[in-house]
């Protein structure tokens, strides 16, 4: 009996099971992912909202040129003595605004400042879940010397 007929025989199928677990082994490592259209690029809608953590990202991976210009827009309204009111910055067409603030441009001894928030217009906060496109800043001029002071609202936006 020749070296072909020894192997041959000591040979035999695999069993059933054996042949289901290897099935399941290639379907688990295959995954669900799918690749993206086009070379080295993600669009808007190709990640979920949130899916990205900071934590994800590594330092000094994504670049400020890669992100866009950060610019300041103003907006001054100028305040009675005795009054209330505010100011609201909006950001350009096209700009997506990131942040804000607000202050007295005249330092009045009486020039009382309330705050600042985003709004979604006309003086209107933002609640959770609702996309702001203003920053609002609010402020009373009680100076008492019959001037009026600038309130200036800051919204900080992303060309």
């Amino acid at each position: 009996m020749g070296w072909k007929a020894r192997i041959k025989g000591r040979l035999r199928l695999p069993s059933a099971g054996l042949v289901v677990g290897c099935i399941a082994l290639i379907v688990s490592l295959g995954g669900t992912a799918t690749a993206l259209q086009g070379s080295r690029t993600v669009q808007d809608n190709d990640l979920k909202t949130n899916s990205v953590k900071k934590r994800a990202i590594a330092a000094g991976a994504v670049q400020n040129a890669e992100l866009g210009d950060i610019v300041v827009r103003t907006a001054t309204n100028p305040i009675g003595d005795g009054a209330s009111g505010r100011a609201e910055a909006t950001c350009l067409a096209g700009e997506r605004i990131i942040g804000g603030g607000g202050e007295w441009q005249q330092s009045g001894t009486d020039a009382l400042y309330h705050g600042d928030h985003p709004s979604t217009g006309g003086g209107t906060r933002a609640t959770n879940g609702n996309g702001f496109t203003h920053w609002n800043a609010k402020g009373t001029n009680l100076n008492g010397a019959n001037a009026s002071l600038d309130l200036i609202a800051y919204a900080v936006c992303l060309q």
